[in-house]
């Protein structure tokens, strides 16, 4: 088995994370396998109690976009974004909640624009008015959210 595939999974377990969690980002996949190839098992550990506020700042933010979302947009958009949430039964047909499980928006294709909805409101950018603003959320928040919100499509 490659390096690769047994370091991230071990490292999910170590931490007590799910092992699909999707803590390894580009950079810190690539710093991780750079050191890995230069240091013994001692110095692996050594990296990864280094590298523990990292990980544990992204899970942390993956928690926090999870958290908001359960909080603030499942009511209409459903436990898992298929935009089936209780209230949506309550809604005018042409005001629907979007199945975020699809991926396929009409106005925020890119984060900078699915943050941009999610801080103005569907109203404020041409879409549903029944979609309230989340001003309130600061940079941090918006950005954990819409990363959760694009993690819900599965097509």
């Amino acid at each position: 088995m490659p390096c690769e595939a047994m370091i991230e999974p071990g490292i999910c377990r170590l931490y007590g994370l799910a092992e699909n969690t999707e803590i390894f980002t580009p950079f810190l996949r690539t710093t991780l396998m750079k050191l890995l190839s230069q240091i013994s098992l001692s110095g692996v550990i050594t990296c990864l109690t280094l590298l523990t506020p990292c990980i544990e700042t992204e899970a942390s933010d993956a928690n926090l976009g999870s958290e908001l979302f359960a909080q603030r947009c499942a009511m209409c958009h459903g436990e898992k974004g298929a935009g089936d949430g209780p209230l949506a039964a309550t809604m005018p047909a042409d005001q629907k909640p979007r199945d975020l499980s699809k991926g396929d928006y009409k106005y925020a294709t890119d984060k900078g624009k699915l943050i941009e909805v999610i801080s103005k409101g569907g109203a404020n950018v041409g879409l549903s008015v029944l979609m309230p603003a989340q001003s309130d959320l600061n940079q941090a928040q918006l950005e954990a959210l819409a990363d959760f919100v694009s993690s819900l499509k599965t097509s």
